[in-house]
């Protein structure tokens, strides 16, 4: 019998619940969502705009213009007023929000050399007489192991934020609990989140020691703004399975 994600989730009473975005729906935005994590400053405004978390934007560079047009000749977004704009439906606003990320892990994985990958996975399970659902964000397989990610599109300055930081140690737990529900003794978690946890001026030394010393103690792998680089990411994913 072949290895598969599925089978090895059935080891941990575990299956498999509806579809996962299939490949060639996640194909056609690869390309935007590889966009939107090389330009992570420059669109974040537009991705809280969009939130309707901010009333209006104004774009403030050429590249934030650019991004603009890029996200409407794609026809992702539209404008419905003055300086406002909003997602053409709640699957492009799901996709802005937060699903970008999920999709550009997806990817990275994939280019890492994992041999099954999938986003987006909702999963049943059964603890005695009890059972119940959970979304995993990304799961990869290599081989015989398994690489869970939750991926948190939020912001990326969390230095004056301490509701932000709060959410993070929130993240980390929950990461935590998915890979001691979910994983075996050799399988991985990561926290893939847009928060600048590191300060690249002062020897990469931590914003929010809480966090990462407590991710240590945990064994998850924390990938975070610093991570965002293409190449960075699929070398980050490739070590964790060497």
């Amino acid at each position: 019998m072949s290895v598969t994600i599925k089978s090895l989730l059935a080891k941990r009473d575990t299956e498999p619940s509806g579809p996962v975005r299939s490949h060639q729906d996640l194909q056609s935005r690869h390309k935007i969502a590889r966009f939107i994590a090389e330009h992570y400053r420059d669109f974040e405004p537009l991705r809280i705009h969009l939130a309707g978390h901010r009333y209006s934007f104004h774009p403030k560079n050429d590249k934030q213009r650019q991004m603009l047009a890029f996200l409407r000749d794609r026809n992702l977004i539209q404008q419905v007023a003055d300086q406002t704009f909003e997602a053409v439906d709640q699957d492009a606003r799901a996709f802005f929000t937060g699903r970008w990320l999920e999709e550009y892990a997806y990817f990275a994985a994939l280019a890492a050399g994992y041999d099954e990958v999938e986003t987006g996975r909702m999963v049943k399970w059964r603890v005695g007489p009890d059972e119940g659902f959970n979304e995993i964000d990304v799961i990869a397989r290599k081989e015989d192991r398994l690489l869970f990610v939750s991926c948190k599109a939020i912001r990326s300055d969390i230095r004056q934020d301490k509701k932000s930081r709060d959410r993070l140690v929130d993240f980390l737990h929950e990461a935590d609990n998915i890979v001691d529900h979910f994983g075996g003794s050799d399988d991985r978690m990561a926290l893939f989140c847009t928060a600048d946890l590191y300060e690249e001026y002062n020897c990469d030394q931590s914003r929010f020691p809480p966090l990462t010393g407590k991710a240590r103690i945990l064994d998850v792998e924390i990938f975070s703004f610093e991570d965002l680089a293409w190449n960075d990411i699929v070398s980050r994913f490739r070590r964790l399975m060497a």
